[in-house]
């Protein structure tokens, strides 16, 4: 099971706590959409891929890409996922002291009142998962420590899931911006959007592991 948690967590002295999702959460997430779109503030589906897909810009699995659900009745879809958007602003900002322009997506003040505490989501009859489907890992393994790290010893057939959480600075001139594309020494503004990349070091990638 994929979560992603979208636009936006705040990074920068902060990172939103895990999940949410339910009737009271109208000033937390973004509003749901007629017809809906990959922008709804809660989604939630099972899919054939969660590559990018469909026009420009592409998108993953979403209201946007229906040739990417799993449609099969008694199938075992290899993708499911739930998916929730903070409320946040489009606009721009500066990496300085470059003073180079990029989009921004800003939390919608107050900023406090975007924190999310619990996300529960009801499977309906006949869409659930087999406990006994996966490998399990020892809690030894999976608490292993290498120094500081946290590093499971556990094989990769006990991961059955992972998080993604895509970051949003919250405030300027503190997060360095990356060499390249931006020369060295500079900061990103307030607002800047960090994707989920292990290609990059960004740590907001959490795998779920059958313990």
């Amino acid at each position: 099971m994929l979560r992603r948690l979208i636009a936006f967590a705040v990074m920068a002295l902060a990172l939103l706590a895990v999940p949410a999702a339910q009737a009271d959460t109208g000033n937390i997430i973004e509003p749901q959409n007629e017809p809906p779109t990959a922008k709804d503030g809660w989604q939630a589906g099972t899919c054939t891929t969660d590559e990018p897909v469909g026009g420009e810009p592409k998108v993953k699995c979403s209201p946007q890409t229906p040739g990417a659900f799993f449609k099969t009745a008694a199938g075992h879809p290899p993708i499911g996922f739930t998916q929730y958007i903070i409320q946040h602003e489009e606009s721009t900002g500066k990496v300085e002291p470059a003073g180079i322009e990029i989009p921004t997506s800003p939390l919608k003040e107050p900023e406090d009142d975007r924190d999310i505490k619990t996300l529960r989501v009801d499977l309906p009859p006949g869409l659930t998962v087999n406990p006994n489907a996966t490998p399990r890992c020892s809690l030894a393994d999976f608490e292993n420590k290498v120094g500081e790290l946290h590093v499971p010893l556990c094989g990769e057939g006990s991961i059955v899931g992972r998080e993604e959480v895509t970051l949003v600075t919250n405030v300027g001139g503190v997060v360095p911006a990356p060499s390249p594309p931006f020369p060295p020494g500079n900061t990103l503004p307030k607002g800047t959007v960090i994707a989920p990349s292990e290609a990059t070091g960004t740590k907001v990638r959490r795998r779920f592991r059958r313990l």
